[in-house]
């Protein structure tokens, strides 16, 4: 029903626009005809431009001061509604500028609690048990049966505790002393645990998930370097320097201490199988290393033996 109306002022009013667009042309033309010939014609031309566009500027910078909104009680700055709401006021009860919760909260107060539209807080994150203090780090080594899904029965049983594997090396096969019958590999693991997590309890998740013979160390960051890097680095080092081969045999060990000896110098026999070795540097000295929480595998091994040739070649080389 208001469509004719509309379209009788949208017609009215481009009619006055177009007779002020022609009433400021003729204008423009008749100052330009009259002025434009006489000498301080030019000079009241400029001046009356400049004080159009100050005019103008003032206008427009007066138009977009703001303006005092509403109180929400009825008090608005405008109070041309019945009833002396506010702008938007069709509320009996003279709420704000679109008050429709029964509340009377504000514009976007649709929240029975009464908080704002944009003021929810998110939902919180589950927080793990445990994980207030800091994680620990474990070195975990164990013969797993080579069969498909034994290692995601072992990571599930890691993900069920709260543990986070950080790296995994899988040793190849080597001796009985290494992987007896039946076992094809030797998995490491370093992890990070819940600081709550007993070690016990640990060892029987992962037995129960198929692992044999669970060895659990504690682990450092250096662990999480990765080995075949660290070789590299290693023998840069003792190429250098020949003399810190046994610095760098105990970071590539990861153990405390590495003694010199000689190779008929007897070694303790009550140690464990695989956790002594014992390294031949030259005829008439040799490097015992130990590490009697964790056995060395032949990976191990061979590259503490491959890190003694690089020193001994950068030795007799220099000569």
């Amino acid at each position: 029903m208001d469509a004719p109306a509309g379209a009788g002022r949208s017609w009215r009013r481009e009619l006055a626009e177009l007779a002020a667009l022609f009433l400021a042309v003729g204008l423009a033309h008749l100052l330009a005809t009259l002025l434009g010939h006489q000498e301080p014609g030019p000079v009241v031309l400029v001046g009356l431009g400049l004080a159009l566009i100050v005019g103008a500027a003032i206008h427009k910078r007066l138009g977009h001061r703001p303006r005092p909104s509403g109180r929400g009680d009825g008090t608005s700055g405008r109070g041309d509604f019945p009833g002396g709401r506010g702008r938007a006021g069709r509320d009996p009860g003279g709420r704000g500028a679109a008050g429709r919760d029964p509340g009377g909260t504000g514009r976007a107060g649709r929240d029975p609690g009464g908080s704002s539209r944009t003021g929810r807080d998110p939902a919180p994150l589950p927080v793990r048990d445990g994980a207030g203090g800091p994680m620990a780090l474990w070195r975990i080594r164990m013969r797993v049966v080579e069969r498909p899904g034994r290692l995601a029965t072992v990571a599930g049983a890691f993900g069920r505790l709260g543990c986070n594997i950080l790296a995994l090396h899988i040793a190849p096969t080597g001796g009985s002393a290494i992987t007896p019958a039946g076992c094809d590999a030797l998995d490491e693991f370093v992890i990070e645990a819940p600081p709550g997590l007993a070690l016990d309890v640990l060892a029987g998740a992962l037995t129960e998930a198929g692992g044999q013979d669970v060895v659990i160390v504690p682990a450092r960051v250096k662990d999480l370097t990765d080995p075949g890097v660290q070789a590299l680095v290693l023998a840069q080092r003792v190429s250098d320097d020949p003399d810190r081969l046994p610095e760098a045999l105990a970071e590539l060990l990861r153990v405390t201490h590495v003694e010199w000896r000689r190779p008929g110098d007897t070694v303790d026999e009550g140690a464990e199988l695989n956790t002594t070795m014992v390294i031949s540097v030259n005829p008439d000295r040799a490097l015992l290393v130990r590490r009697p929480e964790l056995a060395f595998t032949p990976t191990e091994a061979a590259r503490a033996a491959a890190l003694t040739a690089a020193a001994t070649h950068a030795r007799y080389s220099t000569r």
